[in-house]
């Protein structure tokens, strides 16, 4: 019985912590413009090209014989960037 009673109640305090989390999410979500996770995406890309042409150079250099012949990046459409302004 002390077993279900714990349980539940460790059910409990994990919905809780679930919502109160997705709560905050949301609140801070709703404070930040969209643009700001969009340019952070655009960064995340970009700054994973460049680990990843770090990566196939150190590559080349360790073992220039299975230095595979590398593809053309595929092409992405440009993004219009839109200007923010900020207050200072």
């Amino acid at each position: 019985m002390v077993e279900q009673q714990s349980g539940s109640r460790s059910q409990e305090f994990t919905t809780h912590v679930r919502r109160a989390g997705k709560s905050v999410i949301m609140q801070w979500s709703s404070l930040i413009p969209k643009e700001f996770w969009t340019y952070g995406r655009d960064a995340t890309r970009e700054l994973l090209l460049a680990m990843r042409s770090a990566v196939d150079g150190a590559i080349e250099v360790i073992d220039p014989r299975e230095a595979a012949p590398k593809p053309a990046p595929p092409k992405s459409k440009p993004r219009s960037k839109k200007k923010i302004d900020i207050e200072g």
